[in-house]
């Protein structure tokens, strides 16, 4: 299972826009999307270590939001 991540910049994000990253999930063998046939929970660390996503099943694509303090965001996905 593979992932995409794409996001956009301070140049093209402007501050009254929601910053946010779709996450897509793909098979690597086949290079086709592919559906989350397990338990995903998606925790934000750093951020008092939110849960942005907890236990989802059955889904090939997910909306995060990313932070706006910090430079960098660091997701662990379990």
């Amino acid at each position: 299972m593979q992932g995409l991540f794409c996001q956009c910049s301070s140049t093209d994000c402007p501050l009254n826009n929601t910053v946010s990253m779709t996450a897509a999930f793909y098979d690597s063998h086949t290079g086709l999307q592919a559906n989350m046939t397990d338990t995903l929970s998606i925790v934000a660390v750093g951020r008092r270590d939110t849960t942005l996503l907890n236990r989802g099943i059955d889904f090939n694509k997910v909306k995060l939001p990313m932070g706006y303090a910090q430079k960098t965001d660091t997701l662990l996905f379990r």
